[in-house]
């Protein structure tokens, strides 16, 4: 278990490093990581303080995969480089 401590802005650019499309196990696994880091609450919004978020060594694989596969078709966004960095 890894955890990684997340603005509200990084939980937000999550969406745009994982795939929205592939198999039943790899949507599973999207939605499984979604939905821990969604915003649930007004006041979480408000205020953009790192939050701390578990994750599993398959979820960290899968990511680092998905960024990897963005990164080689050139696909990275800038104001995703805090996130990306802090999965590294």
């Amino acid at each position: 278990m890894t955890t990684i401590e997340l603005t509200v802005t990084e939980r937000l650019q999550f969406q745009y490093l994982l795939p929205i499309q592939g198999s039943l196990n790899t949507l599973e696994l999207v939605d499984q990581i979604l939905k821990r880091v969604k915003i649930e609450e007004i006041s979480d919004a408000k205020s953009d303080e790192a939050k701390g978020f578990d994750f599993e060594e398959n979820e960290i694989i899968f990511i680092k995969n998905m960024i990897s596969a963005l990164d080689d078709a050139q696909k990275l966004s800038f104001s995703s480089l805090s996130l990306i960095k802090k999965i590294y």
